[in-house]
């Protein structure tokens, strides 16, 4: 797991990537791409916002998103919550999540939030720092 305080929703995201996978293997068992398209997806290279909004790790990252934003509208805000507490307990267990990161991570996103936001989110912070 990575130190990153940002990977709230890691088991999610590993969830949904394994079914990008297994949908991208079905799609490649069809079509292999060629050896252009391998070049284009490279991580060295740079792309402007045009080819990124265009690539396929812009495509799965907004599906892997979209995929998350439905299951949360049909589960709720308590599910939600629920998931942040399971995954930060986890992470803070195994040491990749400190107290520390936390207060950075909502420290970033505060400016973004609105009074009603800002409210929710420092009583989940708090609630997070005494897990």
């Amino acid at each position: 797991m990575s130190n990153d305080y940002r990977n709230f929703f890691e088991e999610q995201r590993k969830y949904y990537d394994n079914l990008d996978a297994q949908k991208k293997a079905v799609k490649n068992d069809k079509q292999q791409p060629s050896e252009q398209q391998k070049t284009a997806e490279s991580p060295k290279k740079m792309l402007d916002g045009k080819e990124f909004m265009e690539s396929n790790e812009y495509k799965q990252s907004s599906q892997t998103f979209k995929d998350l934003a439905d299951y949360y509208n049909k589960n709720g805000e308590d599910k939600l919550v629920s998931d942040i507490f399971t995954s930060v307990k986890a992470q803070k267990t195994n040491g990749s999540l400190t107290n520390e990161q936390i207060l950075q991570f909502s420290k970033s996103l505060m400016p973004m939030l609105n009074a009603q936001q800002k409210e929710k989110l420092s009583e989940l912070v708090n609630r997070l720092l005494d897990t």
